[in-house]
Parts: C-alpha cells; structure tokens; sequence
C-alpha cells in the first residue's frame, strides 16, 4: 500500500507543477458536474496505480522530478507574482479599468509559464526514456484525466453562470 501511494504521490508532483503532456486534445474535456470531477480525480488515481514502477525507475524517477522542481522553483514565484499583481490590478476597488496596465500585467506571466513548460516538456522526455511504452502512455493518460479533474470547477461555473444569464439575462 505504502508503494502505490508513494507513487502516486511522485507522478502527482509531476502533474500539478504545469503543463500538459502529449494527447489527444478532444480527450481534454473537464466534466460539467460534481459527480463527474469526483470519477475524473478517481481516474487519475486509479490510472497512475497501474503505471506499476520498477524500484529502479521509482528511484530515478524521484530523482528526475526533484531536480525538475528545484529547476521550477523560481519559475513558479515569479509567476505566482505575476499572476497576484494581475488579479490586484484587475479587481482594484474603485472598478477602474485600465487595459494597458493589465495587458503588461498578463505579459509578466508568460515568461515563467513558457520557462515552466519548456522544463515540464524536458521531464517527460526523460520520463519516457525510463518508462516503458505501457507505462508511458498511462502516464499520458492519467494527465487527461488529471486535467478533467482539475479543470472542472471552471466548466462548473460556466454552467452555473449561463443559468443565472439564462434566468436573468433579455
């Protein structure tokens, strides 16, 4: 039990950094409902269970995703910065807009992003020179429903959002 949750654990680090891994893109298609982000996020965890790790690959695996987060460290606080002054600037009190001043806000991200997911796109080269071709492709497809799990809460409130416009709107 100890083994399949220290692996699960490693291959999440890996999915929650950033990024995406290589798949079909119409597979990448969050569920609209509570009850469908909960059978997501149980696929995910049931399809990285079966990735079935070596002791070796788990060991160099570990290795490999620890460096990578070393290397996304910095990445990541200058984009969490980045992103905290957009939305500051965004949601600012008097409600004033100021499309230029959010414009640079937004480019301030990008660069992190682009440094996070060209690092992200290096480890899963490395992991799919350690994985095997079954072990690779599960790790494909769990990141598909990693992202449905994920992503749901925002196809959830665009349903909630077009009931309430529904309701609302003329």
């Amino acid at each position: 039990m100890k083994l399949i949750r220290n692996t699960v654990v490693i291959v999440t680090a890996l999915f929650l950094t950033a990024g995406t891994a290589a798949a079909d893109a119409s597979r990448f298609s969050p569920p609209d409902s509570k009850r469908g982000a909960v059978k997501a996020c149980k696929r995910f965890r049931n399809t990285i269970r079966r990735i079935n790790l070596s002791d070796e690959q788990k060991t160099t695996v570990a290795d490999l995703l620890s460096s990578y987060l070393d290397s996304i460290e910095p990445y990541s606080e200058e984009l969490s910065e980045a992103r905290k002054n957009l939305y500051k600037d965004m949601y600012l009190p008097e409600g004033d807009f100021d499309e230029q001043l959010i414009r640079v806000d937004f480019q301030a991200t990008v660069g992190p992003k682009e440094e996070i997911t060209v690092l992200q796109a290096g480890l899963l080269s490395d992991l799919h020179d350690v994985l095997n071709p079954v072990q690779y492709m599960r790790l494909v497809k769990a990141r598909v429903h990693l992202y449905n799990c994920t992503h749901a809460p925002i196809a959830i409130s665009r349903r909630v959002l077009g009931g309430w416009i529904d309701q609302n709107g003329s």
